[in-house]
């Protein structure tokens, strides 16, 4: 017998409970058996994985507009899925159940603020940092 450790998360796994910073790395449109449209978002974490989640399109302005997507008027969205990956947002992971199963979701989505997204190195997790811009030569 051996003891063994096992991470039963699978890679798509987003810990609940925290204030993350997440960066889109692509976005699919897709349609539900009757015909409902979604757009699953595909993001990169801090910690180097992967997480995704699934939008019906009604659950969708909170993070267009964090995004930066341009609202034509109410509820209308004009945005192309391919010039959102890079961008980032920054949201409160949290669990949610939908039909007896627990699932993990992002709720108070905002766009990421300016200097996380310079990459400093905090509780967001370190990304490449701009070199600093000087007046004169170094």
């Amino acid at each position: 017998m051996s003891r063994e450790t096992t991470d039963t998360r699978g890679s798509n796994y987003l810990e609940p409970g925290i204030h993350v910073k997440l960066t889109i790395d692509h976005v699919e449109k897709g349609h539900t058996t009757g015909n409902h449209p979604y757009y699953t978002f595909y993001f990169d974490t801090p910690t180097g994985g992967k997480w995704n989640k699934r939008f019906m399109v009604w659950l969708c302005p909170p993070i267009l507009k964090a995004l930066g997507c341009k609202e034509t008027k109410p509820g209308v969205f004009d945005w192309d899925t391919d010039e959102v990956e890079g961008r980032a947002i920054e949201a409160d992971s949290v669990i949610e159940t939908v039909k007896g199963k627990e699932y993990t979701t992002i709720i108070n989505i905002e766009p990421a603020t300016a200097d996380r997204e310079a990459g400093d190195d905090d509780e967001f997790g370190a990304g490449p940092a701009d070199p600093p811009e000087f007046d004169t030569p170094v």
